[in-house]
């Protein structure tokens, strides 16, 4: 004997407001849309009700939501002004889609990023939000948090949970990712929310290949699922393999910098200044500082014919990546880059304690030369290192921002149920 399957959710409306006219009509929110209909009954359910929307049969939307149309949020729409905040903050606003629409889709998104590590055996964990030590490189600010009637922080929420993760490959975990909350100041606009998610994975005995195939293998297949994403174009996608490219490259098709020769802030600096890139180096005296002074005008250009992978960073730029053996001087560090957004970051792992200690007091120096708080050091992850980390390869990728590009987001408050300022 067959069985029936789940059935159907009933679909509810919820009445915001009864407007006055006659006969009365009611402004409800139905789904992710706001809506004006005839009120159902008289007299009409107050403000806050849950009514089945087969309760309004085939009645036509009417007001300025009618035809299939949106109510907007502003006073010429004649939305009434008081329901500007969370009545309204998920729903469509005269646009597709809407934020609610972008949160089932990220809910989608994450079942099927799971799903895919799973299928390939990789663990999912879950390593501490709060520790006692945060990545100490001169461009993270963290949150230090301190409990009440302390006088020192009891730790700092994480910038990535890199170090943690690490120690478990140390512990003899072979494949593991994790999708988390991370938290980094100063981080505030379009593009960047101080608090965001992290998927992050790593792979003992791994390559930057091997994450590149993995970046591109959940990508190509998440693809499919943006496609049915009313008021969505999903972007076009090569197929594998995506172009790959050095920073050595780009620095000498751009600016006509060749890196090699040019190791450190000063003489970097002042071939800047040669080619006539003064107007962007006022007060950059770090390396790192003109490296990404000039790095901020080329970014926008990176990935706008299909995704870019960069590769082969400058050492001072990758305190966490080993060095490459064929390309002294350089880092075996990767970043992904599409439509002028950096995606994702990854390492050919650093596991030298010794050259890990000495990196991480350089960016101790290069904290306090930038004006940044001193932080301590992760002393148990360097104790980690010296029980021998396997060879290894990891990978962090931003999800909001790929939620962003796959959606044709602009703003990353979009996919966020909480943007910063929303809090």
């Amino acid at each position: 004997m067959a069985t029936a399957g789940p059935s159907k959710p009933t679909v509810f409306a919820r009445v915001l407001e009864v407007l006055d006219t006659d006969p009365p009509e009611l402004l409800l929110l139905i789904e992710d849309q706001v809506r004006q209909y005839p009120a159902p009954q008289t007299p009409p359910p107050p403000p806050g009700t849950l009514l089945p929307l087969d309760q309004f049969g085939k009645s036509t939307p009417s007001g300025k939501g009618g035809q299939g149309g949106f109510l907007l949020a502003n006073s010429d729409s004649g939305t009434p002004g008081h329901l500007g905040a969370d009545a309204l903050r998920w729903r469509s606003l005269g646009h597709a889609p809407s934020r609610m629409a972008l949160l089932r889709f990220r809910q989608q998104m994450l079942r099927e990023l799971r799903a895919w590590f799973d299928e390939r055996d990789f663990l999912e964990v879950e390593t501490p939000l709060l520790v006692s030590a945060p990545s100490p490189e001169a461009q993270f600010q963290p949150f230090a948090v301190t409990v009440e009637g302390a006088s020192e922080p009891a730790g700092f929420l994480i910038t990535s949970p890199e170090f943690q993760m690490k120690r478990m490959l140390v512990g003899g975990f072979p494949r593991i990712y994790q999708i988390c909350r991370c938290f980094r100041g100063l981080e505030s606009g379009q593009r960047h929310n101080p608090e965001f998610s992290m998927l992050e994975w790593y792979r003992a005995g791994g390559t930057v290949e091997d994450l590149v195939q993995d970046v591109e293998g959940f990508i190509s297949a998440l693809q499919h699922t943006v496609s049915g994403l009313r008021g969505i174009t999903p972007p076009r996608l090569p197929k594998p393999p995506w172009h790959w490219i050095t920073v050595q490259e780009l620095f000498w098709q751009h600016f006509q910098l060749d890196l090699d020769e040019l190791p450190d802030a000063a003489r970097l600096r002042e071939a800047a200044v040669v080619q006539g890139y003064a107007d962007c180096l006022a007060g950059a005296e770090s390396y790192d500082d003109v490296f990404f002074r000039l790095w901020d005008r080329l970014e926008p250009e990176l990935g706008h014919e299909g995704p870019l992978f960069v590769h082969a960073w400058p050492l001072p730029l990758a305190s966490l990546a080993r060095e490459l053996p064929d390309l002294p001087g350089y880092a075996d560090r990767l970043e992904l880059y599409v439509d002028g957004l950096e995606l994702a970051n990854g390492f050919g792992e650093l596991t030298d304690p010794a050259e890990q200690r000495r990196r991480f007091e350089s960016d101790l120096k290069n904290r306090t030369a930038s004006g940044r708080a001193a932080v301590p050091l992760d002393k148990a992850f360097l104790d980690s290192l010296e029980e021998a980390m396997p060879p290894a390869a990891g990978m962090a990728l931003g999800i909001e921002r790929l939620l962003m590009w796959l959606s044709g987001t602009q703003d990353i408050r979009e996919v966020l149920a909480f943007a910063w300022g929303e809090r």
